[in-house]
């Protein structure tokens, strides 16, 4: 059945059409069949090396890999996705080599070859062998695969070059991709790149020449790819993130569904046309009159005489006493017509017997009032709900004290003590057996807390309600814990000011400590001051003080490389001039705190330390301390006066390392009560708030698994 129907073109202009719905209806079975074709193609690309490198199309490849020092805890993983890759898609191809690059390329074979089973062998072995070192020499590595005359006298050059990286390269991104474009323009080479992630830099690995947030290296390599006309993949342990393949793949595959939605739009026109002819005929062959309906007033009869002497009555009569008599002492006068003397004087009293607020109206009857009721008395409850706590996601760069001020267990109403704080049970046993104990004292039962006897007024399934929330609650705390000890917070802490300067000791005694040192800092600096856009300065301190620049400075990609490389070439030497750092850092008008990173007492006095610094500190911001690797007591117990008297907060990294397995041991384990593993003491201010926490979570949890 053919029917004509307007139709919008892809143009934008109006079309009329001829719709045949059967032709429609077999249209629609092949997208769907091509739908499913694709959905396997997808399936396809994400199983196996394909995951990771997408698919190499060309016969004549090189491969270049990253094997900078970033990727040193990674190269295990380089070695298994270059295996696969070998075992699965190098196999039918005319000829490849591989190149490994960092500071400087090192290729397998001086020129391509043949893949056949010596030669992946053969380069297998190689691959075993490779060591990370260097930076990312990318134009080097990219020089050397295209401008190999033996490639081009043997086998016509490469076809593609296929990067895997973790990372930017050393050069400026605009260079690259200028000298790439220019290259492959008007040649049959292609270079394709490969993004493998790492979701965070640790203090334990070095980190890169050039940082870059992971969004920032996805988008140079993704350009990079698009410069020299090829594909970008970016994948991680999880599956696949983005790749030109698929995206392509997915984008022909809403067009599928776009199309069949338009069929579907023009079969139901054809549908509704075809309903009203149908009901056109059918009008016409009963005749029905279509004219509308004219609504019937409706009126009131007469009223009867009789009628009218029963309104009359009614209206005229008086409202009748009734009779009361009086039942005791304390009677009150029944409800009828209060008389304006006894109408009570206590406005006060008055609005707070009210039960319900109501609003009136006038309808649209005549002068006939309407009322609506808007507000009514809350009910209080008499049991105490356990409530849901609600938890963030993600955290949020703030002390333990302000977090715990938001989301600490009595805050959240997850205390135990607020469900058992009755009154103290002092009913004993009656000698008489006449003489019964109170009745409440058989039905609710009763706990020993600190000893007291208690009753507790809560029913099983609340008490499974409370130890699900709680449990909940614990967890979250641990999560926060982990996250305070990654990363360059687990040395630092977590910087919580925008205006920052942070103070270095370079003395002599952290020469053994200099290394780690450095890769702390230069992890803080991207990590926290980068990230999070902090304005800081750094002044090392041993007999003198050193500034990396004369004021706070904005934390851009140029000013942290420079702090990163000043940091790079600190040597310990000398003694602690702690107090004169501290006045160099105090003059900055425009810092908002002071970090001081040191690993022991300073030269000068104690006393006469903390009584400068705080007469220095006029504008009384606030000094983190921070005891690198310092087992000394009283230089902890120093630099937690001087926190304390600024209002700042005490850290120490040292004694940490078993913290994070038995964090771990906890999260694993489903029974977080009183019992092993326990946290160790931490001394730093925000973990010893968050383990006290926790601490006091299992002591409830504990005791509410005792009571059920």
């Amino acid at each position: 059945q053919k029917a004509m129907q307007q139709f919008e073109w892809h143009d934008g202009s109006t079309k009329n059409v001829h719709v045949d719905v059967a032709m429609l209806y077999e249209y629609q079975k092949q997208l769907g069949s091509a739908v499913k074709t694709y959905e396997r193609r997808i399936e396809w690309l994400a199983s196996g090396s394909r995951k990771i490198w997408g698919t190499i199309c060309e016969k004549r490849v090189i491969l270049l890999v990253d094997t900078s020092v970033s990727n040193q805890a990674y190269i295990i993983h380089l070695q298994h996705s270059l295996r696969l890759l070998m075992e699965q898609q190098l196999g039918n191809k005319q000829a490849f080599n591989i190149i490994a690059y960092g500071s400087h390329p090192k290729m397998w074979k001086p020129h391509m070859v043949k893949p056949n089973p010596e030669n992946l062998q053969s380069a297998w072995n190689w691959v075993q062998n490779l060591a990370a070192s260097g930076g990312r020499n990318f134009m080097s590595a990219f020089r050397a695969a295209t401008e190999n005359g033996e490639d081009i006298k043997m086998f016509g050059g490469p076809q593609a070059l296929y990067v895997i990286s973790s990372g930017i390269p050393d050069q400026e991104e605009d260079v690259v991709c200028s000298f790439v474009s220019e290259c492959t323009t008007g040649s049959e080479l292609k270079l394709h790149t490969v993004l493998f992630s790492i979701d965070d830099y640790s203090v334990s690995c070095v980190l890169p020449t050039r940082y870059a947030t992971t969004p920032q290296t996805a988008d140079y390599l993704r350009n990079l790819a698009h410069s020299g006309n090829g594909r970008f993949h970016w994948f991680r342990e999880t599956g696949v993130i983005e790749s030109d393949d698929v995206t392509a793949i997915s984008r022909e595959m809403d067009r599928a569904v776009h199309y069949s939605q338009r069929c579907s739009m023009l079969v139901e026109s054809v549908k509704a046309r075809d309903e009203l002819r149908k009901e056109e005929s059918a009008l016409k062959q009963n005749q029905l009159k279509t004219g509308e309906i004219k609504q019937i007033e409706f009126i009131e009869p007469r009223p009867t005489a009789l009628t009218l002497a029963r309104m009359n009555r009614i209206e005229s009569e008086s409202a009748k006493s009734l009779s009361w008599r009086v039942s005791n002492r304390n009677a009150v006068l029944p409800p009828g017509i209060q008389h304006k003397y006894l109408a009570p004087t206590d406005q006060s009293h008055q609005g707070k017997s009210q039960r319900t607020h109501q609003d009136t109206f006038y309808t649209e009857d005549k002068n006939i009032v309407g009322t609506v009721y808007r507000k009514f008395p809350k009910t209080r409850s008499v049991r105490k709900s356990v409530p849901e706590p609600i938890l963030p996601q993600m955290e949020e760069r703030i002390s333990s004290k302000q977090w715990l001020r938001k989301y600490s267990i009595k805050k959240l109403k997850l205390d135990l003590n607020r469900y058992v704080s009755g009154p103290v049970c002092i009913h004993k046993k009656a000698k008489s057996k006449n003489v019964t104990s109170k009745w409440f004292c058989s039905i609710f039962p009763s706990v020993d807390i600190d000893g007291q006897v208690r009753h507790i007024d809560m029913q099983e399934s609340e008490m499974v309600d409370y130890e699900t929330h709680l449990t909940t609650l614990i967890r979250r705390y641990l999560t926060r814990m982990q996250w305070l000890l990654s990363g360059s917070r687990k040395i630092f802490g977590t910087i919580l000011e925008d205006n920052v300067v942070i103070l270095i000791d370079t003395s002599g005694s952290m020469g053994y400590n200099m290394e780690e040192l450095k890769k702390s800092m230069t992890s803080l600096i991207w990590e926290q001051l980068n990230s999070n856009k902090i304005a800081f300065n750094l002044v090392a301190f041993s007999n003198t003080s050193r500034q990396w620049q004369s004021s706070l400075t904005e934390s851009n990609q140029s000013a942290c490389h420079d702090a990163a490389q000043w940091v790079a070439a600190l040597k310990a030497h000398g003694g602690s001039a702690t107090l004169e750092a501290l006045q160099v850092a105090l003059s900055e008008q425009e810092a908002d705190a002071v970090y001081l990173l040191t690993d022991g007492k300073p030269d000068s006095s104690i006393k006469l330390t903390l009584s400068e610094a705080n007469s220095l500190n006029t504008r009384k911001i606030p000094i983190h301390t921070i005891s690198f690797n310092c087992d000394n007591n009283e230089a902890n117990e120093f630099l937690k006066k001087l926190s304390s008297n600024s209002g700042g907060r005490f850290h120490r990294c040292h004694g940490e390392a078993d913290a994070e397995f038995a964090i771990h041991r906890l999260m694993k384990e489903e029974c977080l009560d009183e019992d092993d593993p326990n946290l160790p003491n931490f001394q730093g201010e925000d973990l010893r708030r968050l383990n006290d926490e926790v601490d006091k979570g299992r002591k409830y949890l504990t005791q509410s698994r005792h009571f059920k």
